[in-house]
């Protein structure tokens, strides 16, 4: 039986007594490649705290790598992030270090007191990444893809069972991009670890990985396979995003297709569905009510009360389009409307 390394259920975490995640529900079992999709500011890199040790779960149920979040205690974090690697977007490598000294460093300070052993783990990790050559090297003595694969063998060097990738490519051009994807698709494999990686580009994901987790607003609105999310898409906030990815076929200087409206504050959250100011298909119910994650029989999980697809989303689309909701033609007629035109309060009539 698969054994879940990551598993959240109706949880609520805050910072400094403000909820920055709402109602998270989602699981990972040990081995899954899973992204985790949403713009900045939607709660991905709090995730990565909560995962971490630094955010408090406040409500609900949590459990990362065998550690109760509920139960967590400052005496046992040293033990839970010695069992997650972390790669960030920013290199986070120091730089009056050479690269063996920077890998030597984690080591150390996570418990390898062998330098026999620190020294061969150093030379395994880096020759993972192809970068065995570059052990007396600076950090500003490598290029931007070399300083992410130091990142990425830092993550590696103390073998966790979960991997967490907070936009690792966001500072690469395209073909270092796909350098790293590759290399992170391939470590995950060969190691059999849990892999979650974040991005806010939905256009780098396809054919990757194995399931994709969409937020907004603090919360979970959609989990389901890559081939469902692309496929069949039920929510409303991930088809825009799919909707807004360029096009090849299109001419070049083409618009993109931009969400109409703004993301509301995560502070002073609006009442029922946190899309809906922004949704298309919006009806009165979305204003008043917030719906729950909800999973069919097939384990496609979505929190929306008109699902892409279905004759209740249809029949929203034409009373919404029937009633000009700007945010409704804005989809209807392929423009971009001026975000300050949206009326934010009113539900559909």
């Amino acid at each position: 039986m698969d054994k879940h390394i990551i598993s959240f259920e109706g949880a609520t975490i805050s910072q400094d007594k403000k909820v920055v995640l709402r109602e998270v529900s989602f699981s990972l079992v040990e081995g899954d490649f899973v992204y985790l999709i949403g713009r900045t500011g939607t709660g991905k890199s709090s995730l990565l705290k909560t995962l971490y040790g630094d955010l408090k779960l406040r409500e609900g149920k949590g459990k990362v790598v065998d550690c109760e979040l509920l139960k967590l205690r400052e005496r046992h974090i040293p033990d839970l992030r010695r069992q997650l690697g972390v790669v960030f977007q920013d290199f986070q490598l120091l730089p009056d270090r050479s690269v063996e000294k920077n890998l030597d460093f984690v080591l150390r300070a996570t418990g390898w007191k062998s330098a026999d052993k620190r020294k061969d783990r150093i030379t395994e990790v880096l020759g993972a990444v192809g970068l065995e050559d570059k052990l007396k090297f600076f950090p500003h003595e490598l290029s931007g893809g070399m300083r992410q694969r130091v990142s990425i063998a830092i993550a590696l060097a103390c073998g966790p069972r979960l991997l967490f990738a907070d936009e690792p490519t966001t500072a690469l051009d395209v073909t270092v991009q796909h350098q790293i994807l590759n290399l992170l698709g391939v470590q995950q494999s060969e190691r059999e670890m849990a892999m979650v990686l974040v991005t806010h580009d939905l256009g780098v994901v396809a054919g990757r990985t194995d399931e994709i987790i969409v937020m907004y607003a603090g919360k979970v609105v959609e989990q389901t396979t890559t081939h469902q999310i692309f496929h069949n898409t039920s929510h409303p906030y991930t088809e825009a995003l799919l909707r807004s990815i360029p096009k090849t076929d299109q001419p070049s200087h083409t618009r993109l297709a931009a969400i109409a409206g703004r993301p509301p504050n995560l502070i002073t959250m609006p009442s029922g569905c946190s899309f809906s100011p922004r949704c298309p298909y919006a009806q009165d119910r979305c204003f008043d009510e917030e719906p729950q994650l909800t999973t069919t029989h097939d384990g496609h999980a979505t929190a929306c009360w008109y699902q892409v697809g279905t004759p209740e989303n249809q029949a929203a689309w034409d009373r919404n389009l029937a009633a000009g909701l700007p945010a409704t033609l804005a989809v209807a007629e392929g423009h971009i409307v001026d975000e300050v035109s949206v009326d934010l309060g009113a539900g559909a009539s």
